[in-house]
């Protein structure tokens, strides 16, 4: 005889799956700020705002000097802070509140403020005038810039570009970086670089972008640890790395 179901069985609250259809959808958290941006002119949509977190400052706030050097942090200094908190219009630096940007901004009632969360901008400031041709220009605006950064900048054109020895001195002297006893002898058999085995050589792969790995660059590239190739790239020696075998 077959079994009859108990109705308590057929009672129980079986959970349905949701269907595609029935699941909640995320609501993205509102951001009156960045609306404000868009509803200004100031970006073309929120989806840009959300990805490059930055403003672009017009042309006609890039002119006279520093202003018109060819610094992103010129162009794209006005960032967004607070992201996942409070979004806000913040600069690095205090002195980058004299951009003519930033009076603008604050001219048609958006508030700037100065964050260190967003000092990361200024690196791209140092990459940019760490040249042979600007490197006087990197100097004149340091207020713009955090000393990290520009040690980090030296440290990146030392490896990538073609920027001198001397050019790198000059500015390091200017900045009053005392240069270390060992020329960074101990970086430069140790720790401060990882080489790596390519095609045309070892890659240097420095591990330090403050003003000891800015400092191991030069003394590398002066005592022949390092030399440069093709686009002034610098690339480990043989000499340099039967030193760190040694």
């Amino acid at each position: 005889m077959a079994r009859r179901a108990c109705p308590a069985q057929l009672a129980f609250p079986f959970p349905k799956p949701a269907l595609p259809w029935q699941k909640p959808v995320e609501v993205a958290p509102q951001r009156p700020l960045l609306d404000r941006l868009v509803d200004a002119g100031l970006s073309p949509n929120r989806y840009l705002l959300s990805t490059n977190r930055c403003l672009t400052a017009p042309a006609e706030h890039r002119t006279g000097f520093p202003w018109s050097l060819p610094s992103r942090l010129y162009t794209f200094g006005v960032r967004i802070a607070g992201w996942d908190d409070e979004p806000r219009l913040a600069v690095g630096v205090e002195a980058l509140l004299e951009h003519p940007y930033v009076g603008h901004l604050r001219g048609i009632g958006f508030e700037v403020d100065v964050n260190e969360d967003v000092g990361h901008a200024s690196y791209m400031h140092a990459v940019d005038l760490a040249t042979n041709r600007h490197w006087e220009d990197l100097l004149l605006t340091r207020r713009h810039a955090t000393p990290e950064s520009i040690a980090a900048g030296i440290g990146y054109a030392l490896q990538y570009t073609d920027l001198t020895v001397w050019n790198a001195r000059t500015v390091m002297r200017e900045m009053g970086w005392p240069e270390p006893e060992d020329r960074s002898a101990a970086l430069l058999r140790g720790s401060g670089l990882h080489p790596a085995k390519v095609p045309e050589g070892y890659a240097p792969n420095p591990r330090r972008q403050d003003v000891a790995g800015a400092w191991m660059m030069v003394h590398g590239l002066e005592d022949k640890w390092l030399k440069r190739g093709r686009h002034g790239h610098a690339w480990v020696t043989p000499e340099g790395m039967a030193r760190r075998a040694a």
